[in-house]
């Protein structure tokens, strides 16, 4: 009899905090429900959030391609001809995508399950240039630019201008 007392007590409490708690509590709240103005954060968090995330995956993508290079005999992936297919499908040390060992060779990746798409841009396409030139802007819907001179992985902003990787680093 004294267990339940005690059991009684604390439901009783948990109870009562229970319904004071849910109107604080956000998953139990009907209000959480509908997001309030107040509660979304503002347009310059969030583009600061997604600069951060594309600089994060822009230092991802350059590792994967440097490690595609090391296992490919020093060459860089075709992205004007396969696009991200040589990434996210199992090639050989030629690069030819295939998708088992038919003639003995070692294949290698896939490096990404699927493309990286660019989180400013909301495209995962890749504009091949042969240089860069000083201000350049692409036209189109690319998310990201490859340089085939300097074998460089740029991600480009909203505006088609070159992602500045330097202020998205400083966050």
């Amino acid at each position: 009899m004294q267990k339940f007392s005690i059991y009684a007590i604390i439901a009783i409490i948990f109870g009562v905090l229970g319904f004071s708690f849910a109107r604080f509590c956000p998953f139990s709240s009907p209000k959480s429900a509908t997001a309030s103005p107040q509660d979304t954060p503002p347009t310059d968090i969030r583009a600061a959030k997604a600069a951060a995330a594309l600089f994060s995956q822009l230092n991802t993508v350059r590792s994967q391609i440097a490690l595609y290079r090391l296992q490919h005999n020093d060459n860089y992936p075709n992205f004007a001809k396969f696009g991200w297919k040589q990434l996210t499908f199992k090639t050989n040390n030629a690069g030819q995508i295939t998708g088992n060992d038919r003639a003995g060779n070692q294949l290698f990746g896939p490096y990404f399950l699927t493309a990286p798409s660019n989180p400013l841009t909301k495209s995962s396409e890749v504009l091949v240039v042969s240089t860069l030139p000083e201000n350049f802007k692409a036209e189109g819907s690319y998310g990201f630019v490859f340089e085939e001179s300097t074998g460089k992985f740029s991600a480009l902003a909203a505006d088609g201008k070159l992602f500045d990787e330097a202020s998205a680093d400083a966050r």
